[in-house]
């Protein structure tokens, strides 16, 4: 994993991913300065600081976050960070949400679709799905169907927000793109064949096979899953983090894919749950080589710098993983 920015917003992005058309990272902060303001450090501090190169602020003091501080942030308009609050007060009534709009720009000329998310396994194709009655809410003026939508529009015209936890993306010119607070942010890429692909799994998507059902429909579009296929699962919650309750267990048992290795009793009917470990089981499960997944070694709830709504509750932001194909 490394890091750097886009247009002043900071990133982590996969290094063992290597292809010259390929844009894929996750956006943690909606700015480098909003980012060291919240968390009083660098964009990384204390012994995870090592793991990344390059640092993008010089490291201060590492400094706890706290309730209070993130809430002052909210209230300054300062660190949404892609979460659909994340709207400019000065234009509540086009509901423009400023950071999702910047990263738009900073990635034009390339199309950006946002994922409204349900916690299930429903996959789209972009752009080969668009043109589908299911996926739109509204009608716009000329009587076109309108792209689902959630509060944050952006200004362009037509919203382009689409309901599903993960997209194919097959043709150069358009992004996907999602947002995370603990789940898994996963990257699917085909360097040959030019595809990629953009996962939203926690508990529930990976119980019910979202990563299942987006290499079927990888599998579906190329004929099989290719031998060269590469993973970069993003910044999420790790297993010393994340105590689940028996219920939770017994639902993510129900995949076949996902076993008592998993799981570390911490007491009568709780557990620490591997999240990683069950997304990258499912990947190998369905022909990705281990040693061609990379996983992003920070726990959201544990590093300040990234966002957590175990850690945070309704005051946690998000961040935003992105994949798209350009020209090289």
């Amino acid at each position: 994993m490394e890091q750097g920015s886009i247009a002043n917003i900071p990133i982590v992005f996969p290094t063992a991913i290597d292809v010259p058309w390929l844009v894929a990272f996750t956006a943690i902060a909606s700015s480098i300065e909003q980012n060291a303001k919240r968390t009083g450090a660098s964009v990384f501090s204390g012994a995870n600081a090592a793991a990344v190169a390059d640092p993008l602020i010089v490291p201060v003091a590492a400094k706890k976050t706290t309730p209070a501080m993130i809430s002052a942030a909210f209230e300054l308009g300062e660190d949404h960070c892609f979460d659909y609050r994340s709207v400019n007060p000065s234009d509540a009534s086009k509901q423009k949400c400023s950071d999702r709009l910047r990263l738009e720009q900073a990635l034009e000329p390339l199309r950006t679709l946002w994922l409204t998310l349900e916690h299930g396994n429903t996959v789209v194709v972009i752009p080969d799905d668009l043109p589908d009655t299911s996926l739109f809410e509204d009608s716009s003026p000329d009587g076109n169907p309108a792209l689902k939508s959630s509060s944050c529009r952006g200004s362009r015209p037509g919203p382009s927000i689409i309901l599903a936890d993960a997209a194919l993306v097959t043709t150069l010119g358009y992004a996907a793109a999602l947002t995370t607070a603990d789940c898994l942010p996963i990257i699917v890429v085909c360097p040959l064949d030019r595809l990629v692909a953009v996962i939203h799994a926690g508990w529930r998507g990976l119980a019910c096979g979202v990563i299942e059902n987006t290499l079927g429909q990888l599998a579906l579009q190329l004929g099989q899953i290719p031998k060269d296929t590469v993973a970069w699962i993003g910044p999420a919650i790790q297993q010393k983090d994340y105590e689940i309750d028996e219920t939770v267990r017994r639902e993510l048992m129900e995949n076949t894919h996902i076993g008592n290795q998993h799981f570390k009793a911490t007491g009568e009917d709780r557990y620490l749950a591997d999240l990683q470990g069950m997304a990258q089981d499912i990947l190998v499960d369905h022909g990705l080589r281990r040693d061609a997944i990379e996983v992003c070694p920070l726990s959201t709830r544990t590093e300040s710098a990234l966002h957590s709504a175990r850690r945070d509750g309704s005051l946690s932001g998000r961040m935003a993983t992105v994949v798209g194909i350009i020209a090289e």
